[in-house]
């Protein structure tokens, strides 16, 4: 793909000629003619989906499912009208994959550690397992103080900390673990 145009990260085909595809940016294609040309759906009527990054898809019936990056939505299409509605998570951390074992019942599975499921049909999904949090941590030295700045959603906490040192980062990390929030190194 050219770098004008978004990756296309999931493709579904659910027979010889019709199919799907979804990627960044909120694309979602079809084809109906065994994947020769690609045509993309009309997102223009979904406020805020341009902001997601779909990576998984599956079709059930009459609908196709579409979830990425953020996981706050699971998106859900006709097959014949092309409608989509979005259909709001308990969570934000990306969806990697989504199932139904009947045309009511589908679980998504996201990163840490979250699983989803619902028994609607996808209007509405419950949190059935819940991973680790995360939480970003950024520290600011100087030779007589340090700040370290903790953000979690949905806000930002600033702790200023009196003659940190490499000991006192790495207590503050184990700190975070014990409490199972991810923290990650920024260098």
């Amino acid at each position: 793909l050219s770098p004008t145009r978004p990756t296309i990260r999931a493709v579904r085909m659910v027979d010889e000629k019709n199919g799907w595809a979804a990627g960044d940016h909120g694309v979602i294609l079809r084809t109906l003619d065994g994947a020769a040309s690609w045509r993309p759906l009309d997102i223009t009527g979904v406020p805020g989906i341009k902001e997601f990054d779909f990576s998984s898809l599956t079709v059930v019936d009459d609908r196709l499912f579409v979830a990425g990056n953020p996981g706050t939505h699971i998106c859900s299409i006709g097959t014949e009208t092309e409608e989509i509605q979005p259909h709001r998570t308990p969570i934000s951390a990306p969806i990697r994959k989504i199932s139904f074992a009947s045309p009511t019942h589908g679980w998504a599975v996201g990163s840490l550690g979250n699983i989803l499921s619902t028994e609607n049909a996808g209007v509405t999904w419950s949190l059935q397992r819940s991973g680790a949090e995360r939480i970003g941590a950024v520290m600011v030295a100087v030779p007589w103080q340090a700040t370290v700045i903790l953000s979690h959603h949905p806000r930002l906490v600033t702790l200023p900390v009196e003659r940190i040192n490499q000991t006192g980062m790495i207590s503050f990390m184990r700190y975070l673990l014990r409490r199972r929030m991810t923290c990650r190194p920024m260098i």
